[in-house]
């Protein structure tokens, strides 16, 4: 049987094709890799060559934003034909959770007639609340898909994998196989949700190089959902200021431990390790990482350059670094691109003295991380 949203997209991408573009686009759902595919393919086939500015308008969701967004919906493109406003932000909108102010906002924006060469498509993380007036108007006035989380069918056949179509049609475009074992243990080690799977099969391909097959050995070697990837996940959230995939990732990380005082500890050591990959970073690159800097060129230039220049108490220094898994120390460095000393210092600066406050004090040691998380966030 072939579900429900492949059908929708499937009859999306077909009316699209033919010229008759809906007015308002949604995706939602669970499955977020599913709808940023969803986006990129109707973005592609409705305006192959974007110019914002000119014939399109993004908008990300921050508030003092938001105004100019609406206005511009009203108003008739300029010099285009069509011109398309893009929301990835639709969780502000679509979600109780979500922003109330400007959802009332918007939802007055449906309520008028808008020029009909301007389409809005929407891309909600999580499912829309569809017993919001918001969702009602859209689902009536548009096109609403919902990509729910997809499931196993058979953990003996890669083939009723719901997700294994798509890793498998990624890796045939690069040339590569991912053998049935390697796959079930893939399935065991990443979190359920095509996103992670995904980026766990990018892993996979840097680091089996030239290799056509991905075997149970690379698995094992690569997707490790340990503490310490979790931590790459937060980081590189943080590094975005993405807070809300921040706030979700560490509540992950607080079901597997709960212990706070263990994560707190755990997480200073991680700031710990990309502080000094940024030092290491400065000292051989001086800015950043150079382009196309990837496992290979670690692994057969740069390590073995740092081994014969770093004498031994520079190789002391840099050992919680270099003595990382090749790979581990290339995500460590590409995570510790994305801030620099002063951030990384200040974190774990005012870690320690939330530690020293709640070892001295009663305050609720979860509720104060998760505050330090968004100040910095925020900064």
């Amino acid at each position: 049987m072939v579900r429900n949203d492949l059908l929708q997209m499937k009859n999306l991408e077909e009316q699209v094709t033919r010229g008759t573009v809906p007015q308002f686009i949604v995706f939602h759902g669970e499955e977020t890799w599913l709808i940023h595919n969803a986006c990129r393919k109707v973005l592609d086939l409705v305006q192959p060559d974007l110019q914002a500015g000119l014939d399109f308008s993004k908008w990300d969701g921050e508030s003092d934003t938001f105004d100019a967004f609406l206005e511009d919906i009203r108003n008739y493109p300029f010099l285009v034909e069509r011109k398309i406003f893009f929301c990835p932000a639709g969780e502000v909108l679509l979600s109780k959770k979500g922003n109330a102010t400007l959802r009332q906002k918007f939802e007055g924006l449906l309520e008028r007639d808008l020029p009909e060469q301007n389409v809005l498509i929407i891309s909600c993380s999580g499912s829309a609340d569809k017993s919001l007036k918001v969702v009602k108007k859209l689902s009536k006035a548009g096109i609403m898909i919902e990509f729910p989380l997809l499931k196993t069918y058979n953990p003996g056949d890669p083939h009723k994998d719901e997700v294994y179509p798509y890793l498998h049609e990624h890796l045939d475009r690069c040339g590569c196989e991912l053998m049935a074992d390697a796959f079930f243990e893939l399935r065991k080690r990443a979190p359920d949700n095509l996103w992670a799977l995904m980026n766990e099969i990018e892993k996979l391909l840097a680091f089996v190089g030239e290799h056509e097959v991905i075997t149970i050995k690379d698995v094992k070697t690569i997707t490790a959902r340990n503490k310490s990837e979790q931590f790459f996940d937060l980081t590189d959230a943080l590094g975005a200021r993405r807070l809300d995939e921040v706030l979700a990732i560490f509540n992950t990380i607080l079901t597997r431990e709960p212990n706070v005082l263990a994560l707190h500890h755990f997480l200073v050591q991680h700031m710990y390790r990309l502080f000094l990959a940024r030092q290491l970073i400065t000292d051989s690159f001086r800015t950043g990482l150079p382009r196309g800097f990837n496992y290979n060129t670690l692994v057969q230039t740069w390590l073995p350059r740092w081994n014969k220049q770093f004498d031994e108490s520079e190789k002391e220094k840099w050992a919680p670094v270099l003595k990382l898994h090749p790979f581990v120390l290339l995500k460590t460095l590409q995570t510790a691109a994305a801030f620099n000393d002063n951030e990384l210092l200040s974190f774990i600066s005012n870690m320690t003295e939330l530690e020293v406050r709640v070892k001295s004090g009663i305050i609720n040691h979860q509720a104060r991380l998760e505050l330090l998380l968004v100040r910095f966030c925020k900064q």
